[in-house]
């Protein structure tokens, strides 16, 4: 395979994921109006297991495209290291990422981006659990 090929591949695959994390930005907005409707007209015990079940499922949703955002950089990184010669581009992204890749984790590599996933799901699970006096 040539060095085109493969960030030919590598730009597509970012392409899906923009299109999945479009989507999912969608779905957590659908999640925190879910909220908004709980805090608003209340729900039943079993309205607020689904819609926990649903918070949680949209999080790990787009924890996983970050994820295959960081194993498409990983893995264009080391098919460009099993190439006889590279450009400087090409150089520069197998410097910063290595030929090694990145592990695969649903942890966020970045401790910033980590800590505001965080910050989301807490933000969902307080208002379907808590009542809408105690966030005030």
């Amino acid at each position: 395979m040539s060095e085109l090929e493969i960030l030919t591949l590598m730009n597509a695959q970012f392409t899906t994921n923009g299109v999945f994390l479009f989507v999912g930005a969608f779905l957590l907005w659908v999640a925190f109006r879910g909220v908004i409707r709980i805090q608003d007209q209340g729900a039943n015990l079993i309205q607020k297991i689904l819609s926990t079940l649903f918070s949680l499922g949209i999080v790990y949703f787009n924890l996983l495209q970050v994820n295959f955002i960081g194993q498409n950089f990983g893995n264009s990184a080391g098919a460009l290291c099993e190439l006889d010669s590279v450009s400087s581009g090409s150089q520069g992204l197998i410097d910063l990422i290595g030929c090694d890749g990145i592990s695969n984790s649903l942890i966020p590599y970045d401790p910033i981006f980590a800590v505001w996933w965080l910050v989301i799901t807490i933000m969902l699970m307080a208002g379907i659990w808590m009542k809408k006096e105690d966030l005030s």
